[in-house]
């Protein structure tokens, strides 16, 4: 069996376990603008769109979904299934709609993802309010500036992300 293989394969759970971590306990304890960072979503849009390792974005979504799902108890469960929902629906949509990977697919799919993540996170919430699960106050949950905001920072961060990726495959040292 070949060991560098299994190594890379826990490495690669290790990072999926401390990006959870890190996106429950150090993201969303950040200041207004910069708690909106979704670093388990924008992982799962570059693995699908970029990478085109759909694998890869399941891993994402479960592992990482688990983790914030174990870390903040509420929404245990909520992680998962939106998570794994946008993983299938990116995927189902670059696969089938678009063909490579340009501005205009990775803006798409972004949107997309955002926009489902946000209101699947609502609706979920309102779900489990309803059934007495968790019956927290969600009352300002819904906020179209808070909306705006996640939107802005989430794509901003998108964007940096693809325009990385153009100046590394372009070079020729770096073939992706």
């Amino acid at each position: 069996m070949n060991y560098k293989i299994i190594l890379k394969n826990i490495f690669r759970i290790f990072f999926l376990f401390i990006l959870g971590v890190v996106q429950v306990s150090f993201v969303s304890s950040l200041p207004a603008p910069l708690s909106y960072i979704h670093l388990p979503l924008l992982v799962i849009i570059i693995s699908v769109t970029i990478l085109m390792r759909f694998h890869q974005a399941l891993a994402v979504s479960l592992i990482t979904g688990f983790m914030m799902g174990i870390i903040s108890y509420q929404r245990f469960g909520i992680d998962i299934l939106i998570l794994l929902t946008i993983s299938v629906f990116a995927y189902i949509i670059f696969n089938n709609i678009f063909t490579n990977v340009s501005i205009y697919s990775f803006v798409i799919i972004g949107i997309f993802s955002f926009v489902l993540n946000y209101f699947m996170g609502w609706g979920l919430a309102w779900i489990y309010y309803a059934l007495k699960i968790f019956p927290y106050s969600i009352n300002n949950f819904f906020n179209v500036k808070i909306f705006f905001q996640y939107m802005t920072v989430n794509f901003a961060l998108l964007f940096i992300a693809y325009i990385f990726y153009k100046k590394i495959h372009n070079t020729k040292l770096f073939k992706i």
